[in-house]
């Protein structure tokens, strides 16, 4: 009787650590699109860390999404990571920002199971016209049970999708 009990423990337990790593990344707006993005030409994008920790090869594999998706959608003439030196109308700049992150390895993973933790990862997107400087679009993607690099992939799919629903 007390083995089919620690069983059926044990397989609760199971059931709730599949459930709750299965959740969706999810996006917040903060602000939505004031403008078409039509009359701008040349899109750059610049990612930085809004934590002390050092989170280089995330920042790249974003660089990288971003690069991917936003190319793919040839909507601007110009396409280039990092700031813009000039301040023409013509131009709007994205920026994406990880101010939060928690990393859990395989290894404890493996041993400790659903006990170990969750990886975590918060991207905050902002984008910019660099002729005015403000704020034409914000949001926010977080994610508290996927992969991070899974929520960094999201994270560059929404922010190809917000350039398409507000390019007309």
């Amino acid at each position: 009787m007390k083995y089919l009990r620690f069983c059926f423990i044990l397989f609760l337990l199971f059931i709730i650590s599949i459930l709750t790593g299965c959740a969706a990344p999810e996006m917040v707006i903060r602000q939505t699109a004031q403008i078409k993005l039509n009359q701008y030409t040349d899109f750059y994008f610049k990612t930085e860390s809004g934590i002390a920790e050092d989170i280089t090869e995330e920042l790249v594999q974003l660089e990288s999404e971003v690069s991917k998706k936003v190319s793919a959608l040839n909507k601007f003439q110009h396409f280039e990571l990092g700031i813009p030196k000039e301040t023409k109308p013509n131009i709007i700049s994205a920026k994406a920002v990880i101010t939060k992150i928690n990393k859990v390895s395989g290894l404890a993973t493996f041993f400790i199971g659903v006990f170990a933790g969750r990886e975590q990862i918060t991207i905050e997107i902002t984008f910019t016209d660099a002729a005015t400087g403000k704020n034409v679009c914000a949001f926010t993607v977080n994610e508290g049970s996927a992969k991070i690099s899974a929520t960094i992939d999201f994270a560059a799919e929404k922010i190809a999708e917000t350039i398409l629903q507000n390019y007309q």
